[in-house]
């Protein structure tokens, strides 16, 4: 595989100071990060509709690093649609240019794909 990961971030904070003087500070920051990535995809097929489907990528371009792993498990209810329930584990190195340093996005996915 072979394409781009475009990720827009925006951070607001504000913080409000206490005592007599009470002083505020609100800090904003914005980016849009666009990398180039190169990836693999695998499915293995277990029978009775059932497959394994793999996907890994990794890429580079605004941030330092972004890489991206995906396991599911798959059921096909027709030649046209199935379905796909995993974890997917989504993570970028921005090295200071970004709002943020880092940045992980994980956890468990559901889907459905339609194929025509």
């Amino acid at each position: 595989l072979v394409g781009a990961r475009i990720l827009g971030l925006w951070v607001d904070s504000d913080f409000k100071g206490q005592g007599r003087l009470g002083l505020s500070r609100g800090v904003s920051d914005s980016a849009t990060i666009v990398d180039g990535l190169v990836g693999v995809r695998a499915s293995v097929e277990l029978g009775s509709g059932f497959s394994l489907l793999g996907y890994a990528d990794i890429g580079a371009g605004n941030s330092d690093l972004t890489w991206q792993v995906l396991g599911a498990v798959e059921y096909s209810f027709s030649n046209s649609v199935s379905g796909a329930i995993g974890y997917r584990y989504l993570g970028y190195d921005f090295g200071g240019h970004a709002p943020l340093d880092d940045l992980a996005l994980y956890g468990p996915i559901l889907g459905v794909t339609f194929r025509f």
